[in-house]
């Protein structure tokens, strides 16, 4: 079989043959070698309940964890072959990272977190924050603080600083998961909205399922390996 990552059409995200083992008494294995490509525009969402493995498949794939076993490519980029400090350099040109958890900045306006990325690789395009502020219903807010946003305006932001750079993929990790069902469907659908036009790919995980639609893929994790679901 030719893996997909040698074809002449590479996947933005692929990994084969994953496992992932945390030491414990008895050790626990989450990930039982997970296999997963996506292409570009595609969205693909991975479901199961809290404690299958998710998080842990995610940081995988962002280059935020290593691989006990296994191969992560981000196209032609051999992720698990690289030190943290080269990934860090990488990370925010190939992947945009959206947590249960904003992880804003207090002490920076909206603006000055939605061009965050840009301020730390020296690629600041104000611009471009105005740009995402916009698209995300926060233009009126780009000089207030963090502090002073609802939950669901929050997470907003975090869409748009995950999208700054442009990244070909946008990973999310249960991004409604801290917000009510009316404001989980707004940032889900913002952000399924704002990848769809840009042909963004989106990998999202949620133990969520009546929130997740208009997507291309859904997988269950379950056992630590991917089931592929109609």
């Amino acid at each position: 079989m030719v893996l997909p990552y040698y074809s002449a059409m590479r996947p933005l995200i692929c990994c084969k043959d994953l496992h992932r083992t945390y030491e414990s008494t008895p050790p626990l294995q989450v990930l039982k070698g997970v296999d997963f490509t996506v292409g570009r525009g595609e969205i693909a969402v991975i479901l199961g309940p809290s404690g299958t493995g998710k998080s842990t498949l995610m940081h995988l794939l962002a280059g935020l964890d290593t691989p006990d076993h296994g191969e992560i490519w981000w196209e032609s980029l051999p992720v698990h072959t690289y030190r943290p400090q080269k990934l860090a350099r990488l990370r925010s040109k190939h992947v945009g990272l959206v947590f249960q958890q904003h992880y804003l900045l207090e002490d920076l306006t909206v603006l000055e977190n939605a061009t965050l990325p840009g301020r730390l690789t020296g690629e600041l395009e104000i611009q471009r924050g105005e740009v995402l502020l916009e698209a995300v219903g926060l233009s009126q807010r780009s000089s207030a603080y963090p502090k002073t946003l609802s939950g669901g305006e929050k997470q907003r932001l975090a869409v748009a600083r995950a999208l700054y750079h442009r990244p070909p993929v946008v990973l999310a990790d249960e991004p409604t998961g801290s917000l009510d069902r009316g404001n989980a469907r707004v940032v889900y659908q913002l952000l399924v909205d704002l990848c769809r036009e840009d042909d963004t790919s989106v990998v999202m995980v949620t133990h969520d399922e009546a929130l997740v639609d208009e997507v291309d893929r859904k997988f269950n994790l379950i056992d630590g390996v991917l089931v592929p679901l109609d």
